[in-house]
């Protein structure tokens, strides 16, 4: 393995967390606003 094959995939572990992260933050954010609607 080379640098740039490492580098390639730290990239993709941090866009991979990144996403993760975001969907999370979308997903909790529209069940409580769902929540927050409901009641």
């Amino acid at each position: 393995m080379d640098a740039a094959t490492a580098e390639d995939i730290i990239f993709l572990a941090m866009t991979f967390l990144i996403a993760i992260g975001l969907t999370t933050a979308l997903l909790v954010w529209g069940r409580a606003t769902w929540e927050k609607q409901g009641s």
